[in-house]
């Protein structure tokens, strides 16, 4: 079925770029022929009436200045062909005698704006937020610390959205890929709809004014998934919606004239590239702008990879469930890695420390696209480097205030120097301590490899060991397990015993001046450390599905 259309839709590609217009009519009806024969639309003048519906209601754009695509949203039947139109004339049904066909509605970007929120839905862009799932609530917190109020954001699973006015647009975009240590990416919503048929996909997406977001002569990137969709096929998928595109712009871009040569659209991956990714769940279909480029978590100051890194926007929510800032500056509180790697805890730590943006030092797609540009990122960049006590020669005196406060540890010199390299690399050199050290060695005797560690009052324990998985062998692991229990817990039931135990209660406790923070996919980690944890969080490294486990509790 899918096969058919899509060599109909290919025939008519080829007689639109020889700009044949009445010929190019007739390969897209033929198209739409083939889709019915399929199957999948049983009404192909229904679906005329409603395609010719959709135009008309796209007028509007120029009436109220906003952005406006057609939705399917249901089927209805009724006994005669009538037109209705509903009281608030944003609504068109068409109703065939004793057909079912589609109801057109018209719909804004923000279309899923709580329908409670004060602000007219109509001028509000969203703005979505990939996130590694267990990640969405410290995204969420960074968006409230960032200044944006509680009724502009939504988590989902693995998704956060925040909605903005229009006016704002470019300056969140900047703000928000620089500023973010938790989020993947920062995507522009275009359009939502409910999509089970090529036909409509195409038309509502030709209907839509992607010339106001892409740029004109860039590479259209088009990347995505299918699940649980009646159109399933992710090539297909991708042919069609950059099809319609290219069409839409070679009809309405302000500069067609300039890359609309001889009947075919013209792009140039060395001038740029405009990056969409689109999503079909369950028949719900949505197409993203992507804003950052390269993701979030790559913020440049690591290009070596140690062989087992934890990834830095998962490092970043870690700290931000430990609490660690709030800690650290106000009760004076000391992070000690005994297993640290490349370092990416104790720098995203020190990022956190000195109020330093993440993103500050690396380029993102935006600063070259015209719906934001370079002019607002340089700005803002300024403003954040002046509130950085890293770069502000003028927090000096804080800077120092806050110097030894981190520590990192790790038996293989190799990953010590590459620790240093990308801390360098971050400008948080000074700020971190490193030192080769062997964990199952001081955990004996509870000297710590740094004096300042045995003399603090208070230690944020943070660890991501090898979880056998990718580095590691099971025996590896325990011992492993074994030697952060005695380095962090007064020892009580022997952890040979509590392995037999299907449950157990905890026998040992954590040390007074410790809190301890482990990430593992490794399931038996509370009966190997003899201790239940205070605290569980499920997340995930990469694909790896993990626990957080967190002990705080004396008592």
């Amino acid at each position: 079925m899918e096969m058919k259309f899509r060599q109909q839709l290919k025939q008519t590609e080829t007689i639109f770029t020889a700009n044949n217009k009445s010929k190019a009519e007739a390969g897209y009806e033929k198209g739409v022929k083939a889709e019915v024969e399929a199957g999948v639309d049983k009404d192909v003048k229904a679906k005329a009436e409603a395609k010719n519906t959709s135009k008309a209601a796209m007028k509007l754009q120029s009436e109220s200045g906003n952005i406006v695509w057609p939705k399917v949203v249901r089927k209805v039947k009724a006994a005669d062909k009538v037109a209705l139109k509903d009281k608030s004339a944003n609504t068109v049904k068409l109703v065939n005698n004793a057909k079912a066909i589609h109801t057109v509605k018209l719909v804004d970007t923000a279309n899923l704006v709580d329908a409670t929120m004060s602000t007219n839905a109509a001028n509000l862009a969203c703005l979505r937020m990939p996130t590694l799932l267990g990640l969405e609530s410290a995204c969420k917190e960074e968006l409230f610390e960032l200044g944006f109020s509680e009724d502009r954001v939504k988590a989902h699973d693995g998704l956060v959205s925040l909605y903005v006015p229009r006016t704002e647009l470019a300056e969140t975009v900047a703000l928000l890929n620089l500023s973010l240590r938790t989020a993947e990416r920062v995507l522009i919503s275009l359009v939502n709809f409910t999509c089970t048929d090529f036909t409509t996909l195409f038309n509502t997406l030709e209907d839509f004014n992607f010339e106001a977001y892409l740029d004109a002569g860039y590479f259209l990137e088009v990347v995505g998934y299918s699940h649980d969709s009646k159109l399933h096929s992710v090539p297909a998928l991708q042919g069609l919606i950059k099809k319609a595109i290219i069409k839409r712009l070679a009809n309405y871009s302000p500069k067609r004239e300039e890359w609309y040569v001889d009947g075919i659209w013209q792009e140039n991956r060395n001038i740029g590239i405009n990056r969409l990714k689109f999503g079909l769940n369950k028949d719900e279909f949505s197409l993203d702008l992507d804003t950052s480029g390269f993701p979030l978590y790559k913020r440049g100051y690591r290009p070596l990879n140690h062989p087992a890194p934890i990834r830095e926007t998962l490092a970043a929510a870690i700290l931000y469930y430990a609490h660690f800032t709030q800690n650290c500056l106000e009760h004076g509180e000391l992070l000690f890695d005994p297993v640290c790697g490349s370092g990416t805890f104790l720098i995203e730590a020190a990022l956190l420390m000195t109020n330093t943006a993440p993103g500050i030092e690396r380029v993102f797609s935006a600063e070259s696209m015209q719906i934001v540009g370079k002019e607002v990122f340089t700005k803002l960049r300024a403003e954040l480097k002046a509130k950085s006590l890293v770069y502000n020669p003028a927090l000096k005196a804080e800077l120092l205030a806050v110097k030894d406060r981190l520590f990192g540890a790790d038996i293989e010199p190799k990953a010590i120097l590459q620790a240093k390299q990308n801390a360098t690399r971050a400008h948080v050199a000074d700020l971190i301590n490193f030192a080769c050290a062997n964990l199952h060695s001081y955990a004996k005797t509870a000297n710590l490899p740094f004096p300042e560690l045995d003399q603090a009052e208070r230690v944020l324990i943070l660890a991501n060991p090898p979880y056998g998985e990718r580095l590691g062998t099971e025996k590896e692991v325990k011992a492993l397990h074994l030697a952060f229990r005695n380095l962090c817990f007064v020892q009580g039931k022997q952890a040979k015993s509590l392995e037999k135990e299907k449950k157990f209660k905890s026998t040992s406790k954590l040390k007074p001046k410790y809190r301890f923070s482990l990430i593992t996919s490794h399931p038996a980690l509370e009966k190997e450390l003899g201790v239940k944890a205070d605290k569980r969080r499920k997340l995930y490294n990469g694909m790896l599905a993990c626990t957080l486990y967190q002990y705080f509790r004396h008592e």
